[in-house]
């Protein structure tokens, strides 16, 4: 069931990087500037990957466990926003308000999506 929601929107999110990368890189230098505009989503982010943790902590060899991994990437991931000094996030945002690294996110979460949405829907 997570398949069926997390795939089409990370593949949604990653043909947006791509398409849009001008813009992703100017909403990322935006939030670099001014990291703590960035907190409420880093919260939701967290709690997000919580709800997935809870109802589907899977540590399987079958392709399930990839939403396991993604929720506890989501998690991780927002905890380290909210935790991390606030230089800190705003040299990492920085680094990755580059073309080149938001076109292979953009690519390998296109990738990601189109998997889950396979699983989803057509396996």
């Amino acid at each position: 069931m997570l398949a069926s929601v997390m795939g089409p929107a990370f593949l949604v999110l990653g043909l947006s990087v791509l398409i849009y990368s001008k813009v992703w890189i100017d909403v990322v230098i935006r939030y670099s500037k001014d990291h703590l505009s960035f907190l409420p989503l880093a919260f939701v982010e967290m709690v997000l990957g919580l709800i997935v943790i809870s109802v589907h902590n899977y540590w399987t060899s079958s392709w399930e466990a990839v939403i396991t991994v993604l929720g506890w990437w989501m998690f991780v991931e927002a905890a380290v926003y909210l935790l991390a000094p606030g230089t800190w996030i705003k040299d990492l945002m920085q680094s990755v308000a580059n073309k080149n690294v938001l076109m292979v996110a953009g690519l390998l979460v296109t990738v990601l999506g189109g998997f889950l949405s396979y699983q989803a829907f057509l396996a």
